[in-house]
Formats: structure tokens, sequence, C-alpha cells
């Protein structure tokens, strides 16, 4: 499976609205909502809008695209329903979840099967210590959002970057052993640490809006697309970048009306409940059914890989 050099993009564009935040942090500030609905319509939305391609690939055509609906939203539903009962627990299955699936598109090429129990470590604690950084380094922000569920607040930002420090503290830790076992290339395991310092840097100065924004739409979405374009391409020779933009279009465009009629129910009930937790509940209950067809999709690219030969697989570097 051929990898794009995508940190060739997205290490610069970090250091750059790093350097903004830090140089102009007013500037960015007002830029921040436009900055987060431009990436979510360029790759957040789309990258998420053909689960039903995969469900399709998996299920090899025989679940059609009601009954994908039907599951979809039954699932939405449930985890909704979970939110209302148990806020709480409904947070930290979410923030599990995220965690997860973060990781699991970073690392996912790593030259170890997906039940090695690193790799799963790996993903654990990659997506442990982004989230960290994006909630805990904003606490302000953060604790807007979630005053409903933990009315206490978050932690002080120092707190939070001491936290955040010990999820990255304990990621590394698991990247000195890739590297000791001779998984991880030292090309790579330098490029994840210049990484992880942008990325802390971009957490601590911008707002939450464009630091979760640029991880979610910049290095998590492609990854995520790149594998997905690569599993259909071997089941559908041909299957190119016009191919998934069409295929993404209608489902993104119903992600678009349904934010609209969340941004307006928002505005309604905002005596109510927060619009901002509104819209991450929306987000969480959206996660797990996506969740759920990117880890079969995973596994099948995992399964493409080791079908070649694992001796000539090139490690990442």
């Amino acid at each position: 499976m051929s990898r794009l050099p995508l940190h060739r993009i997205v290490l610069p564009l970090t250091a750059a609205a790093a350097a903004w935040a830090w140089l102009h942090p007013a500037s960015l500030e007002q830029a921040s909502l436009p900055l987060f609905a431009l990436v979510m319509l360029t790759t957040g939305l789309p990258h998420g809008a053909t689960d039903h391609l995969v469900s399709d690939l998996h299920s090899g055509g025989r679940t059609g695209l009601l009954e994908f609906l039907l599951g979809y939203l039954a699932a939405v539903a449930g985890y909704v329903l979970i939110w209302v009962l148990a806020p709480l627990p409904g947070l930290l299955l979410f923030l599990a979840i995220s965690s997860w699936h973060f990781g699991q598109s970073h690392w996912l090429e790593l030259p170890l099967p997906e039940g090695s129990r690193l790799k799963q470590a790996l993903y654990l604690t990659h997506g442990a210590w982004v989230l960290a950084a994006v909630i805990l380094l904003q606490p302000e922000t953060s604790s807007d959002m979630l005053a409903a569920i933990l009315p206490q607040g978050l932690p002080e930002r120092q707190t939070g970057l001491l936290l955040t420090a010990g999820a990255a503290a304990l990621h590394l830790a698991l990247l000195g052993e890739g590297l000791r076992r001779g998984i991880l290339g030292p090309a790579r395991l330098m490029r994840a640490l210049a990484g992880m310092l942008l990325l802390g840097l971009l957490c601590w100065q911008a707002p939450l809006a464009v630091s979760f924004a640029l991880y979610f739409g910049g290095w998590h979405a492609p990854e995520s697309i790149r594998a997905e374009m690569a599993v259909l391409r071997s089941r559908r020779p041909g299957f190119g970048l016009r191919d998934f933009i069409r295929a993404a279009v209608p489902f993104s465009l119903i992600s678009i009306a349904g934010i609209a009629l969340l941004l307006a129910a928002g505005i309604w009930l905002q005596d109510r409940i927060s619009p901002w937790l509104l819209f991450f509940i929306a987000v969480s209950a959206l996660t797990l059914p996506h969740v759920w067809h990117m880890n079969l999709l995973y596994r099948r690219a995992d399964g493409l890989r080791s079908g070649a030969d694992r001796g000539k697989i090139r490690m990442l570097q």
C-alpha cells in the first residue's frame, strides 16, 4: 500500500499555524470559525461520507443502501440515548473510541499484525495524547463545551500541560520500543517527534477550533481517505479521487444540512443546552458507526499488506 508524503504538507502547515497563533493571536481567533468550516468541508466531512462504500465492500454487495442507512441511524440513535441517560459515560466512551480511531489511522502501516499488543497500545496512546492536547490545553473553551457534564470544569492549563506531557511520554516510550524492535525507522520516529512537538505547540497557542480542525482535517482525514482509496482500488481497479469525491458528495451534503439544523436547534435551545455541547453530542454519535466501518476497512488493508509478502514490506522511514 503506497504512502503519500502527507508529512511534507501537514508538518509545515502545523508549524505555520502555531507561528500564526503566537505572533497574531487576535487575527487567528477571528479566522478560527472560517478555517474550521473550510477544513471540515474539504476533508473532514468527506472522509466519513463514504462509509457506505466500506459497508458494500465488506458485505460483498449484499448490504443495500437502505439497510446501511437504517443500521447507521440505529447506532447514532443508540449513542444519543446513552448521552441522555448517562452523559459522563457517554463522554468517556467517545474519548476512548476517538483515541483508538485516531491512532489506528496514524499507525496502521506499522509492520505489525492488527492484533499486536504494541500496535494497539500505540493506537490508544497516540489518540489519547492528541485529545489531551486539544482539550486540556484550552480548558476555558473545553469547560464551556462540557459544562453540562463537568460543572466543576477542567484543570488549569498548567495541570493540563502536565497531563498532556504524561500521555505524550507514554506514547514516546512505546515508540522507543518500536525503534528497539526494528519496527520503526529512525526517520519515521523523528517525524513523529516533530509532529508531536508542533501539534503540542499549536494546541497550547491556538483556539481549540483551529487545533482540532488542523489535526482532524489535516492529519487524520487524509490518512483515512488514502487507506480507503487503496482498499477500494484493490477491488475496483481504476478507482480514483474523482470517484471518491463523487461518492462522498451526497452524504457530505446531508451532513451539511444536518449541521445547519443542529445550529438552528442550538440557537433555539441555547437557554437549555449549550450549542457546543449539542454539536459535540452529534459528532460523537456519528463517530460510533464511522469507527466501526473504518475498523473493518483497516483490517482489510492490513490483510492486503499481509497477503503480499511481509518480507518485502518497506519499513516506515
